[in-house]
């Protein structure tokens, strides 16, 4: 007999394993346990059952409990099933593992099937776990996946399957109910056990999952395996990781979505030489009545759909690990393009530039080399660069952060916080960052309602105090009224960034502004700017984080 391998025996009576007769067996796999074991392992009336088999050996196996043994020399049972621990359980959390899972999840769909009973599996993964490997270690981090197993267990039947697929993926396989709902019902529960902060050695830890539902319905009599319904489950994740709503069960929509990011993210890679292009959003300083500086936004000219703008790409781009390549063909041209403009006009020198920086590319510690060697080879002064890192961004990553942070600042490129007012920062965070940070940019969620609402307005103005005496440059993000233009001039913010003053533009667009605009008291650069868009329009919102577009009427 080979010790490895799988043997396919539906249409068998039974077989001789090492002497032992195996009753109506489906699938018999051979697995090697090292030092002359070899377990062979089969499915009978939708149990699972396996053959222990070594020199002088054997041993019939039916759910971990040893039903007939012979013994020959020292090897004992025990040995034997300490053997097959190490194969099938995973050896932090003691729960099974990927490949046990598997076996587990065609012998549920298999008693399902005998049953008419529904199937579900339910793919867990923990929200934001790298911050916690991050900020407090990975030891915390495995003490942490120790938890939530245990949280798992208790979570659900005696009878329901729990396995810890890999990192920080969990599922749960619950079989033997007779309607779908009784497994959103579990998913809920799981869901509601997260709710109970985790104890660690540090204090109490709040971390939340998103589960993905995949479920096997008699009803329907659809053909399913193991492998489709954990691709459906982990689908239906990631729908409900994006949507953040916590549960997703996968359907027709689903599939679907997952369709078409996965032609996005083809698209996408075949799409750097020539579809990705920068667009220019300028930023007014209304005092002085001048452009203060121009924020890099990333667009998509896709041949089919049109121009598509951060929101219906970047979070394909992310989970496809293609953001650092994105961020550096923007970086590239952003500071290729104010070099450019350093060129072109007197009142376009030193223009500041300021450019969008992803979490992928602030965890890379080639970035602040990747960062010199562009503006050296665009011939961009490093004091004209602008880089713009979110709130949360700093925050959920301090301890990753801050080194590559300071050695960007150290070669004079200022970094500014975006969303300001949003996160998760707290006041010590911003003063271990006051030396790095030159920037905050007020989100446009407080200065949307500004004019109207007392709490935006007191926080407005609070972060307007905190920038003031630690000696950094606010800007205004969303401003969209002369009536909001003027309450931040009242607080004494007078840079200003939104479709008030105008909208992202191509450069060439700013390129005439720049060439023919005289920067005076009645005529300014930002006032061509506004006439411009006030040819005529319907006003479009980008997402947040991504700017202002004017869609020409």
């Amino acid at each position: 007999m080979a010790s490895h391998g799988q043997i396919d025996l539906a249409s068998a009576d039974g077989i001789f394993v090492n002497r032992w007769l195996v009753l109506s067996p489906t699938v018999v796999s051979l697995v090697s346990l090292g030092a002359g074991l070899t377990v062979a392992r089969w499915f009978v009336r939708g149990e699972a059952v396996g053959v222990i088999i070594g020199a002088g050996v054997a041993a019939v196996v039916a759910g971990g409990v040893a039903l007939t043994q012979r013994f020959f020399g020292r090897t004992t049972v025990s040995h034997l099933e300490e053997a097959e621990r190490r194969v099938r359980l995973d050896p932090l959390t003691g729960l099974l593992n990927r490949s046990a899972l598997m076996e587990a999840l065609t012998a549920a769909l298999e008693r399902g099937k005998a049953t008419q009973t529904c199937v579900g599996v339910l793919f867990s993964d923990l929200d934001r776990f790298k911050v916690v490997n991050d900020s407090l270690g990975h030891d915390a981090g495995d003490r942490l996946l120790v938890a939530v197993a245990d949280r798992l267990r208790e979570s659900v039947r005696v009878a329901d399957v729990v396995a810890r697929f890999g990192g920080d993926e969990f599922v749960v396989i619950c079989h033997g109910f007779m309607e779908q709902a009784s497994i959103s019902k579990v998913a809920q529960t799981i869901l509601g056990a997260f709710e109970r902060p985790f104890s660690m050695a540090g204090g109490d830890l709040v971390i939340t999952t998103s589960v993905g539902v995949a479920v096997w319905d008699p009803a329907t009599g659809a053909a399913t395996s193991a492998e489709n319904m954990m691709r459906d489950a982990d689908a239906a994740m990631y729908q409900a990781k994006r949507s953040r709503s916590g549960v997703s069960i996968f359907d027709s929509e689903v599939r679907q979505n997952l369709l078409s990011r996965l032609k996005i993210e083809q698209s996408l890679a075949m799409a750097f030489d020539s579809e990705l292009v920068v667009h220019y959003q300028p930023v007014i300083d209304a005092h002085r009545r001048r452009i203060h500086s121009v924020e890099a936004l990333v667009r998509w000219d896709h041949p089919t759909h049109g121009l598509l703008f951060p929101n219906d790409f970047l979070p394909v781009a992310e989970e496809a690990g293609l953001m650092v390549r994105i961020g550096d063909v923007v970086l590239r041209e952003a500071c290729a393009q104010a070099a450019q403009w350093n060129q072109l006009a007197p009142e376009c020198r030193y223009l500041g530039m300021s450019v969008n920086v992803a979490e992928s590319q602030i965890l890379d510690a080639s970035f602040p080399t990747r960062v010199a060697e562009i503006l050296e080879w665009a011939g961009l002064p490093a004091s004209q660069l602008c880089l713009e890192i979110s709130e949360d961004l700093v925050s959920e990553h301090l301890s990753g952060s801050v080194p590559v942070l300071q050695q960007i600042a150290a070669q004079g490129v200022r970094l500014s916080l975006d969303d300001f007012g949003t996160g998760r920062t707290t006041l010590s965070h911003l003063k271990l960052l006051n030396n790095v940070v030159h920037q905050v940019k007020i989100d446009r969620e407080f200065v949307h309602e500004l004019p109207v609402d007392p709490v935006d307005h007191a926080v407005v103005e609070a972060i307007a105090r905190i920038a003031n005496v630690a000696s950094l440059e606010v800007i205004a993000e969303g401003v969209e009224t002369h009536i909001q233009a003027g309450r931040l001039r009242d607080l004494g913010i007078h840079n200003h960034q939104g479709f008030l003053y105008s909208r992202a533009v191509p450069a060439d667009q700013l390129n005439a502004v720049f060439a023919n605009a005289t920067v005076t008291e009645n005529h300014s650069p930002s006032e061509a700017l506004l006439q411009e868009v006030r040819k005529g329009g319907e006003v479009r919102s980008d997402p947040v984080g991504a700017g202002n577009s004017v869609v020409p009427g």
